[in-house]
């Protein structure tokens, strides 16, 4: 992904959930831990720190991806954007209320195709972070792919970075001097 702008060196900032993201706690954690990681990473990436404010820089909503177009495209099971023009400092995640969700435990659905909320989350935030799809065939070296797996397909849950994950944040940010946590949360602390 090369729009030209990246978030500069250590810019902290918020996340919120859209009143159209589910209420049940297992997916707002699963999406927040998702959050948390990409955010709290060895890189000098952006930082998103929840706010139950009413604006932010990230959006969490819940939208049907048959209905509402991503992009341009429809049938989507997640979404990054952004705003039209520079600087990109809105950005809306989206997941698509018509697939079936999981966290490995809990399921919106019976269906045996089910999507990892935490492993989605994660992957449209790494765009977010101005992380393209990666296109090795290996997928398990990336989380950032162009279309999640859904369950049991293998590498449906990877609540991690992977190795061309954390090499492009390296690329793009450099390490983040604070190495050892607790490692500041914000501007202010």
């Amino acid at each position: 992904m090369d729009l030209g702008w990246k978030w500069s060196k250590g810019y902290v900032g918020s996340f919120r959930y859209d009143s159209s993201y589910p209420t049940t706690s297992w997916m707002r954690s699963a999406a927040t831990a998702a959050v948390n990681h990409i955010s709290h990473s060895p890189y000098e990436n952006p930082d998103f720190n929840f706010t139950s404010g009413s604006s932010a820089n990230v959006t969490l909503q819940f939208l049907n991806g048959d209905t509402t177009s991503c992009g341009g495209l429809f049938g989507w099971v997640g979404c990054a954007k952004t705003t039209a023009n520079s600087p990109f400092t809105t950005w809306w995640v989206i997941l698509a209320s018509n697939r079936c969700w999981t966290n490995g435990t809990s399921s919106t659905c019976t269906t045996s195709s089910r999507f990892d909320v935490q492993t989605v989350t994660l992957n449209e935030m790494g765009h977010v972070s101005f992380l393209g799809h990666h296109v090795n065939p290996d997928y398990s070296d990336a989380v950032v792919q162009g279309q999640p797996v859904a369950y049991p397909s293998t590498n449906w849950s990877m609540r991690t970075l992977r190795q061309m994950d954390n090499a492009r944040l390296s690329t793009l940010y450099g390490l983040d001097p604070c190495t050892v946590p607790p490692c500041p949360l914000g501007a202010d602390q």
